[in-house]
């Protein structure tokens, strides 16, 4: 049987390099460097317009993007010529890079996404894993001016209205008003995992709306929120509602455009998506949560087709 093992070949004080054979028999040679704690301010620039157009750094369907997008915020990789690639691991402050013998690209990019799966980056779970699980509002058999059933007394004014452009159907949640506002899911006992995901447009104001996972007074919350200002999606963490925020995405979302967004939210990880896909990922110490949908001051956004699932 061949040896397919990594075993050390060089080891130093900020590094050490590892060797194993491919699938082929190729040697590969893996290095791992110590901190990135000291990166020059260029250095700091091209990492964060990496992790913010993971496309523009190879393309769609390109290793290079792919395992970006897949770990958002959290990995940038680069391939380099004859089977050459490179990783910086950001969590942990860890560089990887590795060689193929025989120059093969197709092994070189297989292998570094072994060697990341070795560090912890499992690919991100689905927003919604089995859709038996899923509640849904769709709010076309909710009263017309009333706030929607199934939700908390709203903070702010929320209603159900007619609209002819809805996501889907003919009806709409619509909140507007002048100070910051959300509206919370009903439910008997908070979750401890869960996922949420809505359609939602901005028409007024200069800030944003979305999803949060609300730990309640003392607890940590996570908020994912639409800011079509910035042309972006920001993941917002902290706790007794001082939340700061701990990534962006670059996300063109004009005015009046529909756009889809879910945050799935757990004691190890909260994770954002737009239109399905993963874009930002944080760490998490979340406990006891509730799902809200949030609107700062001043915005009027139409939410629609809003899904969940959550475990006790």
């Amino acid at each position: 049987m061949e040896d397919h093992s990594l075993r050390d070949v060089t080891q130093g004080e900020s590094h050490r390099s590892r060797e194993c054979r491919g699938p082929n028999d190729q040697k590969i040679v893996t290095t791992f460097t110590g901190s990135l704690n000291n990166l020059p301010a260029h250095g700091s620039l091209i990492v964060a317009a990496m992790l913010h157009y993971p496309e523009l750094v190879a393309g769609e369907g390109r290793p290079c993007t792919d395992i970006m997008q897949a770990h958002p915020g959290r990995v940038v990789t680069k391939v380099g010529a004859e089977g050459v690639y490179a990783a910086l691991v950001l969590p942990e402050g860890l560089g990887v890079a590795l060689k193929v013998e025989d120059g093969h690209d197709g092994a070189a990019a297989l292998t570094l996404a072994a060697v990341l799966a070795g560090l912890g980056l499992a690919p991100p779970p689905s927003l919604f894993p089995d859709r038996s699980d899923v509640e849904q509002f769709d709010f076309e058999r909710h009263s017309l001016g009333q706030p929607p059933e199934g939700f908390e007394a709203p903070r702010g004014h929320w209603a159900v209205v007619d609209s002819p452009t809805a996501a889907s159907g003919n009806q709409v949640l619509v909140r507007g008003g002048q100070a910051a506002s959300r509206l919370a899911l009903k439910r008997s006992e908070p979750a401890r995992a869960g996922a949420a995901e809505v359609a939602l447009r901005i028409l007024l104001g200069s800030s944003g709306a979305g999803l949060v996972c609300d730990g309640g007074e003392g607890g940590s919350s996570f908020l994912l929120k639409a800011e079509n200002h910035a042309s972006r999606v920001a993941l917002y963490g902290g706790k007794n509602g001082t939340l700061t925020m701990v990534g962006q995405a670059p996300v063109a979302n004009p005015k009046g455009e529909w756009l889809r967004i879910g945050l799935r939210c757990d004691d190890a990880q909260v994770i954002g998506y737009v239109g399905g896909k993963p874009i930002l990922r944080s760490r998490s110490d979340l406990g006891a949560f509730n799902f809200a949908l949030v609107s700062d001051a001043g915005v009027t956004a139409q939410f629609d087709d809003f899904e969940y699932w959550v475990r006790k």
